[in-house]
C-alpha cells in the first residue's frame, strides 16, 4: 500500500511541477517569437510589448487572490479550473487574427497561469511528509527553474519546423496530460473552516498589484524610471495596497495572512528569493542581447547557449535539499547568492571576444545559484505557513516575487536603454545621421534601421561599431546595479536569516509571530 502512495506521489509531483513548468516557460518562450509575429501582423513595437505585459500583469496580480481561492474552495479544483482557462486560451492563440486578438489570449494564459504555483505548493505541502516536503520542492524547483533557458530552445526549434503560434499551442497536450493526472489523483483539500469570501480585499489586491505593475512595465516601454503617467500609476498602486493591509488587518476573515509578514522566517526567505529574482530576470533580459548581438547567435544557437542555465537551475534545486539539511538555511541561501555573483561578474568583465565556454559557465553558476535560490528559499519560507493557509502564503510569497521579478526587468532594461540612448546621440551627431526615437532605444533597434536603409557601408560599420561598444558599455551598466542588488541580498541574508529552522518549526509549519 505504501509503495501505490509512493508511485501515485511522483505521479502527483510530476503532474504539478509540468503544469509550473509550462506556466513559467511561457514568461520566456514568447520573447523568441516575437519578431515571427511582428512580421506577420505587422505588429508594433507597443504592441508586441504588451503580448509581453498582458500576461505578465494579470499573471502576478491574481497570484494572491488565487492562493486565497484555493483555500477557501479546494486546491484540486482552483487549479483544475487555471489549467483549463490556460491550456483553452493557448489554443486560442492559433486562430488569432489580429494582435489584439494575441493580447487578450495571452491575458487569459496570466489569469488561468496565476493559479498554478500556489495551488502545486500547497499540493506537495499535503500530500508528502514533511521530511519528504523539501525534496519535492527541489523537482518543483527544479522544473521551473529549468523552464527560463528550456523555453527559448524550444521556442527556436518550434520557430524552423512549425509556424509561430506553436509556441503556445505546445502547452495543450503537456497541459492536458497533466489535467488528466491531478484530476484522477489528487486529494481535493481546502481549509476545514469556510471562512467569508474576502471579495473586497480580492478586489483591492488586484487593482495595487496591477497598476504598480502597469507603472513598472510603462517606465520600461517609455525607458523613463519616472513620469507623471508611470509614477502616478505606481504611487496609486501603493497607496491601494496600504489601505489593503489596513483593511485586511481590521476584518476578521482576512485574504491576506497579515501574520505571515511579521514571521522572521516567512519574511527574510521572501525577500532573499524576490531579490535573486530581481536579478535573475533583469539579468537574463540583458543576456539575451548581449548573446545575439555582440556574439551574434540565432535564436536556437541562444538557447544552447543557455542550456548550462538549465542543467545548473535542475542541479542546484535537487541538491538544495540536502544543502539545507548538512548546512543549514543560512549557508544554503547566501550560497545562492554567491554564485550569481559569480555568475553576474562574469558576465560584467565580458565582451566580443569572450570564449564562448566561459559565457557557459557564467550561466552554469546563474543557474545553480538559481536552483538553489528556488528549491531552498522555498521549503525555507513555506515551512512558517500553517495548514489551512498553504495557497494564501504560498499566493502572498509569489506575489512579491512576481512583482520584484518585473522590477527587474523594467529597471536594468531601463537603466541600459538610458544609458545606451544618451551615448548613442554623441555618436549620431557627430556623424550627420538622423535616426527617429525609437531607432535610439536600443542597439538591436538600431541595427534593424539601418538594415532597412539605403546608407553608405563604410559610414554604417562605423556608427554599429561604436554602438557595440555603447552596448556593451550600457550592458555592464545594467549589470553592475544587478551586482549591488547581490550584495544587498547576501547582507541581508547574514543578519536576518536564522542558521538553521528549528524543528518545531518544520515540524508543525503552524508557529506565527505575531507583531
Amino acid at each position: 500500500m505504501e509503495e501505490i502512495n509512493q508511485k501515485t506521489n511522483r505521479l502527483i509531483l510530476i503532474a504539478i511541477s509540468l503544469a509550473n513548468f509550462i506556466v513559467m516557460m511561457d514568461y520566456t518562450i514568447i520573447n523568441v517569437a516575437l519578431q515571427t509575429i511582428q512580421v506577420n501582423f505587422n505588429a508594433s513595437n507597443a504592441e508586441l510589448q504588451w503580448m509581453v505585459s498582458s500576461y505578465e500583469i494579470l499573471y502576478a496580480s491574481l497570484l494572491l487572490p488565487a492562493g486565497f481561492l484555493s483555500d477557501r474552495y479546494g486546491r484540486k479544483k482552483v487549479m483544475m479550473l487555471g489549467l483549463i482557462v490556460f491550456i483553452l486560451s493557448s489554443g486560442l492563440i492559433a486562430f488569432s487574427e489580429s494582435t489584439m486578438q494575441i493580447i487578450v489570449a495571452r491575458g487569459l494564459m496570466g489569469l488561468g497561469g496565476a493559479v498554478v504555483p500556489s495551488t502545486t505548493l500547497a499540493i506537495i505541502k499535503e500530500t508528502y511528509k514533511k521530511y519528504d516536503q523539501a525534496k519535492a520542492i527541489g523537482v518543483w524547483s527544479a522544473f521551473g527553474g529549468s523552464s527560463i533557458a528550456i523555453g527559448p530552445i524550444i521556442a527556436g526549434f518550434l520557430l524552423q519546423m512549425y509556424p509561430w503560434y506553436s509556441v503556445f499551442t505546445i502547452n495543450l497536450p503537456i497541459g492536458l496530460i497533466c489535467l488528466i493526472i491531478i484530476m484522477k489523483l489528487v486529494p481535493n483539500t481546502s481549509d476545514k473552516h469556510k471562512n467569508k469570501l474576502d471579495l473586497i480585499g480580492m478586489i483591492l489586491s488586484v487593482l495595487g498589484v496591477s497598476l504598480i505593475l502597469y507603472g513598472i512595465i510603462k517606465s520600461g516601454e517609455l525607458n523613463k524610471i519616472f513620469t507623471i503617467n508611470t509614477g502616478g500609476a505606481i504611487i496609486i498602486g501603493i497607496i491601494i495596497v496600504l489601505f489593503l493591509l489596513k483593511y485586511e488587518y481590521k476584518i476578521n476573515n482576512p485574504m491576506l495572512e497579515l501574520s505571515l509578514l511579521c514571521d522572521r522566517i516567512f519574511t527574510s526567505g521572501t525577500i532573499s528569493i524576490s531579490l535573486s529574482y530581481f536579478t535573475i530576470s533583469g539579468g537574463t533580459y540583458l543576456f539575451v542581447f548581449f548573446i545575439q548581438l555582440v556574439k551574434k547567435s540565432t535564436p536556437f544557437e541562444l538557447g544552447l547557449m543557455m542550456l548550462p542555465f538549465a542543467i545548473g537551475s535542475i542541479i542546484g534545486s535537487l541538491f538544495s535539499e540536502r544543502m539545507l539539511n548538512l548546512k543549514g538555511a543560512k549557508f544554503t541561501i547566501i550560497m545562492s547568492c554567491f554564485l550569481l555573483l559569480l555568475g553576474f561578474i562574469g558576465f560584467y568583465i565580458s565582451d566580443g571576444t569572450t570564449d564562448n565556454f566561459l559565457i557557459e559557465a557564467f550561466f552554469l553558476l546563474i543557474g545553480l545559484g538559481m536552483g538553489i535560490a528556488m528549491g531552498g528559499t522555498t521549503f525555507f519560507t513555506m515551512s512558517e505557513i500553517p495548514q489551512n493557509k498553504y495557497g494564501s502564503g504560498a499566493g502572498l510569497s509569489n506575489t512579491i516575487r512576481g512583482v520584484t521579478s518585473i522590477m527587474g526587468v523594467g529597471v536594468l532594461g531601463t537603466i541600459y536603454s538610458i544609458s545606451y540612448q544618451k551615448s548613442i546621440n554623441l555618436v549620431l551627431s557627430e556623424s550627420n545621421v538622423e535616426l527617429d526615437k525609437f531607432s535610439r532605444e536600443s542597439y538591436s533597434q538600431t541595427i534593424n534601421f539601418f538594415k532597412n536603409g539605403n546608407f553608405n557601408p563604410e559610414l554604417v560599420d562605423q556608427i554599429l561599431k561604436r554602438g557595440e561598444d555603447i552596448f556593451l558599455y550600457s550592458f555592464h551598466k545594467g549589470l553592475f546595479v544587478g551586482i549591488i542588488i547581490i550584495l544587498i541580498n547576501i547582507i541581508l541574508g547574514l543578519i536576518f536569516i536564522p542558521r538553521r529552522v528549528e524543528s518545531r518549526q518544520i515540524e508543525k509549519s503552524t508557529g506565527k509571530t505575531i507583531c
